[in-house]
């Protein structure tokens, strides 16, 4: 594809229709009303994914800086421009990395509001530590393997809420990190194109992880620079049918034949199982 090809499809790229969308100032504006289609095309894609027990809600800010009114500035956020968006991150992440080595010192102090009791905890790790809860507070808590200074390893007292948040909040940095590695970075005037974008890895993402959390111990592994080249050229190349497709469910011999072939050396770029598998009257290229 052409870069002038590229920059028409952008140009005209459109989710919903501007002449339905109620004026700005009058009642039921709604200033994501370019995109909103998409957006609940997604929202209710994600809610056929299972739901575990303990959820955790994020605040997400995608980057830009674009003209738009709902674009806000947080200084204390790696990305200090953008718009801000709310997610629910799981709680089980297929990968878990070890905290940063601490001191051990909890201070926990009790208040209640509207009739709420909430348990206000300080925990002096690495750096200090502040969290609020309603349900869990300092005790019982528990012991935590520290390395000290001095090269030696030591246990240190580690308050109840604390043990919860890092229990339970793993996919919420996970999540951000995996967006920034190979974040989109097309730019636009369009404000709704820096969500588009936003949306698409975001998904891909997500499916990444769904990919993560099925994929057997045997099967081989695909990073997330892999994974999303592989549903780039799915979606760019799985569109025109054939009639010479062999008919009945597809067999997996080919792909046995082909991982086993990799094993013994290196053979020629194959195209993705789902390109292969389309209908689409592939042509041998002479090189």
């Amino acid at each position: 594809m052409s870069c002038n090809r590229f920059e028409e499809i952008k140009r005209f790229i459109h989710f919903n229709d501007n002449l339905t969308q109620i004026p700005k100032g009058q009642l039921g504006y709604n200033p994501l009303h370019k995109i909103q289609p998409l957006l609940e095309l997604l929202r209710q894609r994600i809610l056929t994914v299972p739901k575990e027990q303990y959820m955790a809600v994020d605040e997400q800010i995608i980057p830009t800086k674009s003209r738009s009114s709902m674009r806000q500035y947080n200084p204390k956020k790696p990305h200090k421009w953008g718009y801000k968006t709310l997610s629910l991150a799981a709680a089980k992440v297929p990968v878990e990395k070890d905290f940063k080595k601490g001191r051990g010192t909890t201070v926990e102090k009790l208040t209640t509001i509207d009739n709420t009791d909430i348990s206000v905890v300080t925990w002096y790790d690495n750096r200090v530590v502040n969290l609020a809860s309603t349900y869990v507070g300092s005790k019982p808590s528990s012991e935590v393997r520290r390395f000290k200074k001095r090269k030696a390893y030591q246990n240190v007292s580690c308050p109840k809420a604390v043990t919860v948040y890092n229990r339970h909040m793993g996919g919420v940095d996970l999540l951000d990190a995996l967006l920034g590695y190979y974040r989109i970075q097309i730019r636009s005037k369009k404000f709704y194109h820096r969500i588009f974008f936003h949306m698409i890895d975001m998904m891909t993402v997500n499916a990444w992880l769904l990919y993560r959390r099925t994929l057997a111990d045997s099967d081989p592994y695909l990073p997330l620079a892999d994974f999303k080249c592989a549903v780039a050229e799915g979606l760019s190349q799985s569109n025109k049918p054939s009639t010479s497709g062999k008919r009945g469910r597809p067999s997996y011999e080919l792909e046995n034949a082909i991982e086993a072939k990799k094993l013994r050396g290196p053979i020629a770029i194959m195209p993705s199982r789902d390109v292969r598998l389309d209908q689409i009257d592939h042509m041998p290229l002479d090189h």
